[in-house]
């Protein structure tokens, strides 16, 4: 089995996402869902909505987005009250759909609620886990991701690109890092971030000379020049937001720990040591 916890993603291993073997990111933060509601006699119940697995391949920016229907929770409790292996599970059904050539040689969990449980399931190809925690939850901030996830009727697996066209003009990992101030930037709820990033994208699908849908863009058909000035806003805008929820003064910040904070990397580390820093200041 080439599963091992202690072996994880981090900045010395980062350029393994984007060597010549297949690479999934795996981000199941989205898989278990649920509304709570209050029963007659005034205590909260909660019950399963539809979740979502992204899989994600850095290197070209394929998304398969796995919609686990919310009558999958609950038929597999175990003695202790919990759900089976889901996100092992929902992976599998994802390959079963593909041919050999397109199945991952490696599997990255960005914080896989079923860890061990999914190294178990896939102990023929390697598993990592990630120091790294990937914003690949605001993806459901987007509304047209939202509604095919709520508006689902059965369990499926779709299949974009978050990429659009950037990999024309930059290299995969340049896209990957755009996607994560996206993402990072959309998981504040900003609503200036929001015009900015999803106010200019629903009339923008590219039609080839048929007349029918070449691709469907996801984000703003900018220039490398306006992508340049949006990311630096909102890079700027993510570390603020973080500093402010942390009661840290953004400027204590190095660039190295901006960019930490925009990939989600040792977040709880950099609070402690740079709430240290900032009284040692004082």
């Amino acid at each position: 089995m080439h599963f091992k916890p202690e072996e994880k993603l981090n900045w010395s291993n980062f350029d393994e996402m984007f060597e010549e073997k297949k690479v999934w990111v795996v981000d199941d933060s989205n898989l278990h869902r649920v509304t709570l509601h209050r029963s007659s006699v005034g205590h909260f119940k909660s019950t399963p909505i539809n979740g979502v697995i992204f899989l994600l391949e850095p290197s070209n920016g394929d998304l398969f987005m796995r919609i686990v229907h919310s009558s999958e929770f609950g038929r597999s409790r175990n003695k202790q009250g919990k759900d089976g292996n889901i996100s092992a599970k929902s992976v599998s059904c994802v390959l079963e759909s593909l041919p050999l050539e397109l199945h991952p040689e490696m599997f990255i969990l960005n914080g896989a609620e079923e860890s061990k449980e999914f190294g178990q399931e896939f102990g023929h190809k390697t598993v990592k886990n990630s120091d790294f925690r990937f914003p690949f939850r605001s993806l459901l901030n987007v509304q047209r991701f939202r509604d095919l996830v709520s508006q689902a009727e059965e369990s499926k697996t779709l299949k974009f690109n978050l990429y659009d066209d950037w990999l024309d003009n930059i290299l995969p990992f340049e896209a990957f890092g755009r996607l994560m101030k996206i993402l990072r930037a959309l998981s504040f709820c900003n609503p200036i971030v929001q015009q900015s990033l999803l106010g200019l994208t629903m009339d923008t699908d590219e039609m080839d000379v048929e007349g029918r849908n070449k691709f469907m863009r996801h984000w703003p058909n900018f220039t490398r020049e306006q992508w340049n000035q949006l990311e630096g806003m909102m890079c700027n805008y993510s570390v603020e937001e973080f500093g402010r929820k942390n009661g840290i003064n953004c400027d204590q910040f190095s660039t190295l720990e901006k960019r930490d904070i925009v990939y989600g990397l040792n977040i709880k580390q950099n609070v402690s040591s740079l709430s240290k820093r900032q009284r040692r200041s004082l």
